[in-house]
């Protein structure tokens, strides 16, 4: 297993570690650091995607081509528990990964104003 690059991962996932997840209709649970035999394994159930990196931490796309492509190109192996892919965290997942979009727009607009005022 190798490395996923850090911009690959804030740009295509969002980290999950810290985060809550709806259990149940009522009850939210933290996601907490995975088990040191999680790292460098990912799975995915009902559309999203989860790996575990070298910090044991969990991170969280869709499921895609793209996405998949990442962590199977990075040598990792299978099995691991998938935080926000039961119940209603698509609302969640969307607004984490359109804040990250959002950011990435922001930075790059930003950049080409400064290269223009110059």
């Amino acid at each position: 297993m190798k490395s996923i690059d850090q911009k690959v991962k804030e740009n295509l996932f969002f980290k999950a570690t810290g985060t809550y997840e709806r259990i149940g209709c009522e009850q939210e649970q933290r996601v907490e650091q995975a088990n040191p035999e999680s790292i460098g394994k990912y799975a995915c159930n009902n559309g999203r995607i989860a790996f575990v990196d070298e910090n044991r931490d969990y991170w969280v796309s869709f499921d895609t081509e793209e996405t998949r492509k990442v962590v199977e190109d990075a040598g990792y192996g299978t099995s691991v528990y998938v935080p926000h892919s039961n119940g209603t965290d698509s609302k969640f997942i969307m607004d984490r990964l359109s804040q990250n979009m959002f950011k990435r727009f922001a930075q790059a607009i930003l950049q080409e104003s400064a290269k223009n005022s110059q």
